[in-house]
């Protein structure tokens, strides 16, 4: 379950950090309309922290059911559902600083280099 964590942590962030990249010529126009680089930020932050978290979600509920039935054929997890809060917490740091620092680094950029 780790190893399968792991592999889904990274493809987050290289999923974030290649859509970001072709996203830097949206990014530059916005720029040149007078969007304020502090509102395009959280913008952004908000966009992939509400497209991952309700992924995340889907996969509590998801797990919901399953424990639920197991629960109803008497075979019990193993599994503490308080390690379901911490995971949330950690998935939505992981997302907002996988999605904050190449956001950054792009919007340092000078808005003609956005453009070209």
């Amino acid at each position: 379950i780790v190893l399968i964590g792991t592999i889904s942590l990274v493809f987050i962030k290289n999923e974030i950090s290649l859509e970001l990249y072709f996203r830097r010529k949206e990014l530059g126009y916005l720029q040149i309309f007078n969007i304020d680089k502090n509102n395009l930020f959280w913008l952004i932050v908000c966009e992939y922290a509400t497209k991952y978290l309700i992924a995340f979600l889907g996969a509590v509920l998801l797990f919901a059911v399953f424990y639920i039935i197991l629960a109803l054929f008497g075979i019990y997890s193993f599994i503490p559902l308080y390690l379901i809060g911490i995971l949330f917490i950690a998935i939505s740091l992981y997302t907002f600083f996988m999605v904050a620092i190449p956001c950054k680094k792009i919007l340092m950029n000078k808005i003609s280099d956005l453009i070209h």
